[in-house]
């Protein structure tokens, strides 16, 4: 069994800054996640589907490269967040919803679907539990509409700052024919 010597962890820490620079939308949106997943810790007593939230945003950083992998680690993590401790804006739900648009963007259906279907069911779980559901599903689109909107925002955003890094890379025409 491999130990966590010193340099693999620096080695760790040194891919998870390199992703993050690479993509910095996706940055933003775990951070907004953990933001989220940390508010109801600081004000209230803090739950297990807190734990969850601090971990799941993370699995956003896999969805361009493993897509199947980030929504493996999404889709259980909403349906016990919202489900079980009934909490439809924890951390967990919005790195789903977050998951889901950038998976929508990628063309990458069945995942979105996946986690669709995944808050349907932490939705019906929550019914099932004795939950009061118009309250939590009237603040549940409320956020998820926010999310879309600050996903929209980040992901342009994103995608014009990656333009102008290819403009700035691709030099004047004048360069190419040297």
């Amino acid at each position: 069994m491999p130990s966590l010597s010193p340099p693999m962890l620096h080695h760790t820490a040194d891919r998870l800054r390199s992703g993050l620079r690479a993509r910095r939308g996706l940055g933003a949106l775990v951070a907004i996640s953990l933001c989220f997943s940390t508010v109801p810790a600081l004000f209230q007593r803090f739950e297990p589907g807190d734990a969850v939230g601090l971990f799941a945003p993370w699995a956003l950083l896999l969805v361009p490269r493993f897509p199947w992998t980030a929504t493996a680690a999404l889709a259980p993590s909403v349906v016990c967040s919202i489900g079980i401790t009934g909490t439809p804006g924890g951390g967990t739900a919005i790195a789903a919803w977050f998951a889901l648009f950038v998976l929508l963007r990628a063309h990458r259906r069945p995942q979105a679907l996946a986690i669709a279907a995944a808050t349907v069911a932490g939705d019906l779980l929550a019914w099932r539990l004795g939950h009061d559901m118009v309250p939590f599903l009237l603040g549940q689109a409320v956020r998820l509409g926010i999310c879309f909107c600050v996903a929209v925002v980040v992901r342009s955003a994103d995608a014009s700052s990656d333009h102008e890094d290819h403009r700035e890379n691709a030099g004047s025409p004048a360069d190419n024919l040297r």
